[in-house]
């Protein structure tokens, strides 16, 4: 017998080409696209608008790229949760500014979850703090976001995994 969905529809959303990172494991189609012009047109409004005629009840799982980069993100998930829709996110957890934002301004009870990719590496060479990382984690769990934390590994963190693991 098949399980029933609780969701009315599901989509996975690949919302983004546009990335602030450049790890050297990332998917090696991925360099021919990163950072183009979206292929369409629409509006923010627009957009949410197509998914709240469905009726409500969707589950979106926005990926990319990353998410936090598209233009007007908090206001598109604003306007998706309006239309009574559920949200999922995975992300690199870096765009603090909108980070922010959103846990002040977006509803935790609408979202299914948000998994940060932590790229240790590619945080480094930026210059982007873990203590900043850390921080934002931990002001998304006071605000009881479903979140889960990712340690995105490659060969060259072997050695160090244990270490940051213990660290974390």
């Amino acid at each position: 017998m098949m399980k029933k969905n609780k969701y009315k529809y599901e989509f996975d959303w690949h919302l983004t080409d546009a990335c602030n990172f450049n790890c050297v494991y990332c998917h090696p189609q991925i360099a021919e696209v990163k950072n183009r012009k979206l292929p369409y047109r629409k509006s923010t409004e627009e957009i949410a608008e197509s998914f709240n005629k469905l009726g409500g009840n969707c589950h979106i799982f926005m990926s990319g790229g990353e998410p936090f980069l598209y233009p007007n993100f908090v206001k598109l998930c604003k306007l998706l949760i309006k239309g009574g829709n559920y949200i999922g996110i995975n992300t690199n957890f870096s765009i603090r500014d909108k980070i922010k934002k959103f846990a002040y301004e977006i509803d935790p009870r609408y979202i299914t979850g948000i998994y940060a990719s932590l790229h240790i590496l590619e945080r480094e060479r930026l210059g982007l703090g873990i203590d900043d990382f850390i921080e934002d984690c931990l002001l998304f769990q006071k605000k009881k976001f479903p979140f889960t934390v990712y340690y995105v590994m490659y060969p060259p963190l072997l050695n160090r995994f244990k270490r940051d693991a213990s660290f974390y």
